[in-house]
């Protein structure tokens, strides 16, 4: 069938219509979707035009690797017409099965991460915040348990506040200086939205003598992105918060910091993941990491970046979202270990060109990466591309 035939492009192995062997398992995802709204789906994006997209092969794994184009469309591209009703149909199903499942009596968190690795649809910002909510903090699956507890981490909260506020005074230079650099997009260049931040901040490396390292700062970004969107209903790639009531702000907060106190031990490197990374492409792709030595060009000049901001200074907001979205449904493993995976696959991306390049044109490019014409589906296939790679090659 289609489906088949689908899959077997994008990851150069035959699959049965039973199962998609090594992908998460979606018991219950596809239920509502019949093999018609599949197949039309499919018919849309072979009736759209696209740019071709060199395969190269990798010659460890024999997979196809699909090279994303480095180039954008130039200015004055037509747009891609609006999705047709199979689209949009399928789209709406997915919103559909997150509320079946967040509107739940008790959550199903193990069903909640399984329709979470695809990513949350971008038409309900609420459902993404409150799957983040339930799956980085750990909130109670009962939902009158987990009122219950929102309000009281706001509380208190509240209280910490008062007791470490931000202020010239008491704000580390360093937390405003790391802030400053982390906005992006004119959103986020809000004083009250930088005020935010720096006070989520300042709050948690006062308690539990935490230690702040400059980088955190780009690291809280998606949490106050995806709730400050949820609050207000825009997407992410529109949010507009002037005008925004006090206690809308309130509330982003509160939840932002306790959402950072879960997650920020998971995304301090922790070992050495360059040291993985460079094992990995070694793996995958010899010829490019052959000539990466040979240009004398190590993974560390570049990677590091990738490693420890987890893709948000690569990627757009939405872009960068959609990817944490997988990384937050592979609980905390997703930042820790299926991260290095992620960031093989993206350097993978560019293999064919690099191999052409010298040392300092290598440099060039991969510390300012044509990927401001990504959307989300290149990062699908980032991801996908990754979950293969960790299913040969995870110990």
């Amino acid at each position: 069938s289609s489906l088949c035939v689908f899959f077997d492009t994008l990851f150069g192995i035959p699959v049965s219509m039973g199962s998609v062997e090594g992908l998460p398992e979606n018991d219950g995802i596809w239920d509502e979707f019949s093999l018609f709204d599949l197949e039309s789906e499919l018919d849309i994006h072979r009736a759209q035009p696209v740019v071709p997209k060199p395969v190269e092969t990798c010659r460890f794994l024999r997979l196809n690797v699909r090279t994303v184009p480095s180039i954008p469309a130039p200015p004055g591209t037509p747009l891609a017409p609006p999705p047709r009703p199979a689209v949009a149909r399928c789209k709406s199903l997915k919103a559909q099965q997150f509320s079946r499942l967040l509107g739940a009596s008790c959550v199903d968190t193990d069903g909640l991460r399984k329709l979470l690795w695809s990513g949350a649809p971008e038409q309900e910002p609420s459902i993404r915040a409150r799957s983040w909510q339930l799956l980085v903090c750990g909130l109670p699956p009962v939902a009158a348990e987990r009122t219950r507890v929102v309000l009281e981490r706001r509380e208190e909260y509240s209280a910490l506040k008062r007791e470490h506020r931000c202020d010239e005074k008491t704000c580390a230079s360093t937390i405003r200086t790391d802030v400053q650099q982390a906005l992006r997009g004119q959103w986020l260049r809000s004083p009250r939205v930088k005020t935010l931040m720096e006070d989520v901040l300042t709050v948690w490396a006062a308690i539990d003598g935490h230690v702040y390292v400059p980088g955190m700062g780009l690291l809280l970004t998606p949490f106050v992105a995806v709730l400050m969107s949820s609050e207000l209903e825009q997407p992410l790639a529109d949010l507009q918060v002037g005008g925004v009531l006090e206690p809308v702000l309130a509330r982003v907060e509160a939840d932002a910091f306790w959402c950072w106190t879960h997650i920020a031990p998971f995304v301090e490197v922790t070992g050495d993941p360059l040291q993985r990374l460079r094992e990995l492409v070694q793996r995958i792709d010899g010829g490019l990491h052959a000539h990466l030595a040979k240009q004398k060009v190590d993974l560390a000049q570049f990677a590091s970046n990738w490693v420890s901001g987890f893709f948000l200074r690569e990627l757009s907001l939405p872009c960068a979202v959609r990817l944490w979205d997988t990384y937050v449904a592979e609980h905390y493993e997703g930042f820790l270990d299926f991260h290095v995976y992620v960031c093989a696959s993206f350097l993978a991306c560019w293999s064919s060109q690099l191999k052409h390049m010298d040392g300092f044109e290598l440099m060039t490019f991969l510390q300012k990466l044509p990927t401001g014409g990504w959307r989300a589906e290149d990062v699908e296939t980032l991801l996908a591309e990754a979950w293969v790679l960790k299913s040969c090659f995870h110990a």
